[in-house]
């Protein structure tokens, strides 16, 4: 896995997934990724670098989907 990349879709090892929505630049921790989680349906900031996406595969739209259907 390299790095997470917006509009794209990941999941965990421990089956959390995650759909990369947009990059973003903040005051406290300069370039972040925003992400909407199938997990409580929380909007969550994601590190954009290789690190962050240790134990993430990508995963395809129609596999992200399924979560709301």
């Amino acid at each position: 896995m390299s790095e997470f990349e917006a509009g794209k879709c990941y999941r965990h090892t421990t089956g959390k997934e995650i759909n990369v929505l947009v990059e973003v630049e903040t005051t406290q921790w300069g370039k972040v990724l925003v992400a909407e989680s199938n997990f409580n349906s929380e909007i969550i900031a994601v590190g954009k670098y290789i690190g962050s996406a240790v134990n993430y595969s990508e995963i395809s739209r129609e596999e992200w989907e399924k979560n709301f259907k």
